[in-house]
C-alpha cells in the first residue's frame, strides 16, 4: 500500500503541467542552458530511474528525520556550498564513494552501475566527434 501511495505521489509530480527546468531558468533559457540542467537533474533519465531516486530521497530524509532547508534567497550561485561535479568522471567518482547511494541502493548496485557507466565513458571517448572530424579532415 505505501508503495502504490509513492508511486503515485511521484507520478502526481511528474504529471504536473509546465516544465521545471524552465521554471527554474526563467524565459531566456538558451536550449543548451535547459538541456544541460534537464541533465543535470536527472530528467532524461528513464521514469524507474528518477522513481527510484526520489524514492531513496525521500527514505533518507524520513530515516534522518531531516527537515526542508529553508528556501533560498538572493543569488543561489553566490551562495557557499560543496560544488557539483561538473564532469562525467568527477560525477560518477562522487557517486561510487557516497555512503547515502550505497547506503539507498546499496554497494552491489553501486559497483555494478558505476562499473558500467565507466566502460560507457571508455568508448565514448574513443568515438571521433563532428568537430573533430570537421577541424582536423575539413582541408582534405
Amino acid at each position: 500500500m505505501l508503495l502504490g501511495m509513492s508511486v503515485l505521489v511521484f507520478l502526481i509530480i511528474r504529471l504536473v503541467p509546465g516544465d521545471p527546468v524552465l521554471a527554474v531558468l526563467g524565459l531566456n533559457a538558451t536550449p543548451d542552458l535547459v538541456a544541460k540542467l534537464r541533465e543535470d537533474l536527472g530528467l532524461n533519465d528513464p521514469i524507474y530511474v528518477q522513481y527510484v531516486n526520489w524514492l531513496a530521497g525521500v527514505l533518507h530524509g524520513l530515516e534522518q528525520q531531516q527537515e526542508p532547508p529553508p528556501a533560498l534567497t538572493g543569488n543561489a550561485y553566490a551562495q557557499k556550498g560543496e560544488p557539483l561535479p561538473i564532469s562525467w568522471p568527477q560525477a560518477l567518482e562522487r557517486f561510487a564513494g557516497s555512503s547515502f547511494a550505497r547506503a539507498a541502493l546499496g554497494s552491489r548496485f553501486v559497483d555494478l552501475y558505476t562499473t558500467v557507466r565507466r566502460a560507457e565513458m571508455e568508448e565514448f571517448s574513443s568515438w571521433i566527434t563532428p568537430l573533430e572530424i570537421q577541424r582536423y579532415m575539413g582541408p582534405l
